[in-house]
């Protein structure tokens, strides 16, 4: 919320910089000639990462769905855990709607992308591979993909962050998730499985930041157009950790905690460099 005042506020003081159609929330650098227009999505698929950002269905849903002017304002009411999508479509139904022709592939659960589906399609947050893994630790040593013995085995042994992402399956999920593998299954990552994730990565039809979330949101609407709400901008599965608690713990990893994800999170922050550049929006971090 703090980022998203800050952004009204410039674009109130800023010379240059404007708001696309339908968004309040959002500055935008003024377009050229060159800067290409928003374009529908017709086709969408969500590579949901474990700890990467499961409010982002909220945009998806907004994206897709013919849903109540007061929907989001109302769902970001109640406290949630667990699935997100799962809630909300007891309370707005998918089939009835939603363009189930445009969303296609799983909204629910964490499936990778597999090697017969179009990587044109994706849409998918990538997060800070260090951050991800104090989370996945802060969250009951997540494991989505492991077998029960095999996560009784994990967290048997696991005693710290480091402990975690030191253990078989842990590492690469990121990488995995967008080769055909879940996310912490048991299996080797090597350079040439990065090299094909990221190529995957830059035939993606979407590639946001977790750790960079407003931008991120920006970045869809300069692209592909659609509603942009302000709770799109908040974390509905937020915890009591803080930016400081995030920044501190991950402080005590590095980038070979997990070099495969750290080598796919610096292509994903290319990726979206370059699209914000080409769509005009603002880049306020520094790499």
């Amino acid at each position: 919320l703090a980022s998203w005042l800050w952004l009204s506020w410039l674009t109130v003081l800023t010379v240059g910089l404007k708001s696309l159609p339908d968004n309040q929330y959002c500055i935008y650098l003024n377009h050229s000639a060159a800067t290409p227009s928003a374009q529908k999505l017709q086709h969408f698929q969500w590579v949901h990462v474990p700890k990467a950002g499961t409010s982002f269905m909220l945009l998806l849903h907004g994206y897709a769905c013919k849903l109540p002017s007061d929907a989001f304002a109302k769902f970001h009411l109640n406290v949630h855990r667990g699935s997100l999508v799962k809630p909300f479509e007891n309370i707005y139904p998918f089939e009835s709607l939603c363009n189930t022709q445009q969303w296609v592939g799983p909204r629910i659960a964490h499936l990778p992308l597999r090697d017969s589906e179009d990587a044109s399609q994706v849409v998918m947050m990538v997060r800070d591979p260090r951050r991800r893994l104090w989370s996945g630790f802060n969250n009951n040593r997540h494991s989505f993909g492991m077998s029960k013995p095999e996560r009784e085995a994990m967290l048997s042994k696991v005693t710290n962050v480091h402990s975690y992402a030191a253990y078989p399956g842990i590492q690469g999920c990121q990488v995995k998730m967008l080769t055909g593998s879940y996310c912490a299954r048991p299996e080797p990552v090597d350079d040439a499985r990065v090299a094909k994730a990221i190529a995957r990565l830059r035939q993606a039809a979407f590639v946001g930041i977790t750790d960079e979330w407003d931008d991120s949101i920006c970045l869809f609407h300069a692209m592909y157009g659609g509603r942009v709400e302000l709770e799109f901008f908040t974390n509905l599965r937020n915890t009591t950790a803080t930016e400081v608690d995030y920044d501190s713990q991950a402080s005590k990893l590095d980038k070979d905690s997990d070099p495969w994800d750290w080598q796919l999170y610096v292509a994903a922050m290319m990726i979206m460099r370059d699209r914000q550049r080409l769509y005009g929006v603002p880049v306020r971090k520094t790499d």
